[in-house]
């Protein structure tokens, strides 16, 4: 058992009080939900099957046999140990507020739903403190984002960020695919794919540089994106908002009045002008 639920315990047996799993979990729930080195909140199968009183081993294979895709499962879980009491090295499973209710799902029991209510409450008031939500998101100007450099600058820093986290690589090829679906209805690779067999480009070409070529619009508000996600928002929050269908727009007007920099306006454009066909 944890240090900290000890402690617990142990206060309100020597008050002569019959430990409450209640009001147990409501004093340690800012325990239960934690950031992550690479400032996420996050929890984990200890804190999980402490909480609801079950053994950890069970919450283990409840998570082993989730059916999940492999990119959902790599986006809100990874791996991790803890040392027990007898100093040997135990498997433990991470994951972000989206995993612990895939997780807890098919929970059951008295207080249950009140208590995965109060990790949604703390996974909320902690994310809301990591991203700085009590201040105002400081984004980069629209202006600057039809600036290819700046494109590519925070294309690359939400890459640093994305590999940070505990879904990798995969998390990071996630987020590209996905982002590109929103703005063109393709995949990156899918959006190669049509710039190839159209003649347009060489199949090493990324789907984000494609964009930039043919879709300038597009390529800034995806850069506009990166940059909000670095800062704390999500995807769905951005889509929720319209973003991937109004902001294009916003973007295309400063285009078609020829205020966007000059390396912007690339010969594939202006020959080529506009390219419905690569979205159809």
């Amino acid at each position: 058992m944890k240090n900290w639920l000890k402690r617990i315990i142990r206060k309100d047996t020597l008050a002569g009080k019959r430990p409450r799993p209640n009001l147990l979990r409501l004093k340690a729930m800012r325990e239960l939900v934690f950031p992550t080195e690479s400032g996420n909140a996050a929890t984990d199968t200890l804190r999980v099957a402490a909480a609801f009183e079950k053994q950890h081993e069970d919450v283990l294979s409840i998570y082993d046999e989730l059916k999940l895709l492999p990119s959902i499962r790599s986006c809100n879980f990874g791996e991790g140990f803890y040392t027990d009491a007898q100093n040997e090295r135990k498997r433990s499973v991470l994951m972000t507020c989206t995993g612990f209710k895939s997780l807890v799902n098919g929970f059951s029991g008295r207080n249950y739903a009140h208590i995965k209510r109060m990790f949604l409450a703390e996974f909320e008031r902690l994310e809301a403190q990591l991203r700085g939500y009590e201040q105002p998101l400081q984004g980069l100007p629209l202006l600057g984002l039809t600036n290819r450099s700046t494109q590519v600058d925070a294309e690359t820093q939400l890459a640093q960020h994305l590999l940070a986290q505990p879904a990798g690589a995969h998390g990071l090829a996630a987020y590209h695919n996905n982002i590109m679906r929103c703005l063109t209805g393709k995949t990156a690779a899918e959006y190669v794919q049509a710039g190839v067999f159209a003649g347009i480009c060489p199949p090493s070409t990324s789907g984000r540089e494609l964009l930039r070529q043919l879709e300038p619009a597009k390529a800034a508000t995806a850069a506009w994106m990166d940059d909000q996600m670095r800062r704390g928002r999500t995807l769905t929050q951005l889509t929720k908002a319209g973003v991937h269908k109004y902001l294009p727009l916003a973007f295309e007007a400063m285009l078609r009045a020829g205020i966007a920099p000059a390396e912007l306006q690339t010969e594939s454009h202006s020959t080529h002008g506009d390219w419905p066909r690569l979205n159809a």
